[in-house]
């Protein structure tokens, strides 16, 4: 009698493995990425305005990214495939987001303002760039108080241009340049930045108040009328300042600009940062310091006393009394200049 002979039990086949999913992480950013690019070519949004938002939620993007790859691995865990991870190319997009958005952070935090008043770039060179700019014209009369000797300008960022005036008041045209998205956002910016006129004493304040819409860009041109008798007191950030026909002081506080003065019964003090300076028909002493370019000073009947740094030309003509000329290079004193 024979053994029957036993045969080990085939091993079932092993099931295939189902394949893994792709994963659609990369191509939701790259997709929110498109929408961006897409709003600002369309100039739904200027590109300054999508990179300030950019610098300050591109962390967002990563977030956005860990919870697509999340649910993923979830859904693979359910489905009993492998999970997929996140590949060459989401490393080198994660790397990307993350180099770009802390040079757009750093970038945001930069004082853009004193560069662009060191490299001498004008606003609306920056506006074309990221944005449109809206013109507006305005106009302010008041009657100037019994009392009133002086006037005081303020204004950060315009050309400034005062005039002698018959009348008792104070008129004002105001030309006004905002750089917005689109004609709703210039029309606030502009409601926001109405010059203002206010009264102490005999001190009569003028603020062309072009900060007052914050970081959006705005300049204002003041051509001032005011009495002949007035004194004037003018604070002018960047913009030229031109003062004309006045029967008392004058004083000028003014950076990036042009600076001229003629025709004028009184003292006359500048002070500049990087401007220029025309100074002509003074009957009362000029001073002027800080750190100029192209400085002209003629037909003074009173002293010239100029202190501090000069980049480039001085022209002194027609002085009747002392002239002090002072920098860190030149200390020069003349009893007078014909």
């Amino acid at each position: 009698m024979s053994n029957p002979v036993q045969y080990p039990a085939q091993a079932p086949p092993p099931l295939p493995l189902r394949p893994r999913r792709r994963s659609f992480a990369g191509p939701v950013v790259l997709i929110i990425l498109g929408i961006v690019f897409l709003m600002g070519n369309l100039h739904m949004l200027s590109w300054m305005r999508l990179g300030t938002l950019f610098a300050h939620y591109w962390p967002a993007l990563l977030i956005l990214w860990g919870v697509i790859k999340l649910v993923e691995y979830q859904q693979a865990q359910r489905d009993g495939v492998p999970a997929r991870g996140i590949g060459a190319g989401g490393v080198f997009m994660v790397i990307f987001i993350v180099v770009c958005g802390l040079i757009a952070t750093q970038a945001s935090r930069f004082n853009w303002g004193e560069l662009r008043d060191n490299m001498n770039i004008d606003d609306n060179d920056l506006n074309n760039i990221f944005g449109e700019t809206y013109n507006f014209d305005d106009h302010l009369e008041q009657d100037l108080p019994a009392g009133a000797t002086s006037l005081r300008v303020n204004d950060d960022h315009g050309a400034v241009r005062v005039s002698f005036s018959n009348e008792n008041k104070l008129s004002v045209t105001v030309r006004k340049r905002v750089g917005a998205e689109n004609q709703g956002d210039a029309d606030k910016y502009n409601a926001q930045t109405k010059p203002t006129i206010t009264t102490t004493g005999g001190l009569v304040t003028l603020d062309a108040k072009t900060q007052a819409a914050g970081d959006h860009a705005v300049q204002s041109d003041l051509d001032i009328s005011i009495p002949r008798k007035m004194q004037v007191h003018v604070v002018s950030r960047r913009g030229d300042v031109n003062v004309n026909g006045r029967d008392g002081d004058v004083e000028i506080n003014n950076q990036h600009g042009d600076v001229t003065v003629e025709d004028i019964t009184g003292n006359v003090k500048l002070q500049l940062e990087k401007s220029s300076a025309r100074v002509e028909q003074v009957t009362g002493d000029v001073h002027i310091t800080g750190r100029l370019n192209e400085i002209s000073v003629s037909d003074v009947k009173g002293a010239a006393q100029l202190d501090g740094e000069f980049g480039e030309s001085v022209k002194l003509a027609r002085i009747a009394k002392s002239v002090s000329f002072k920098s860190s290079r030149t200390d020069l004193e003349f009893s007078r200049i014909d």
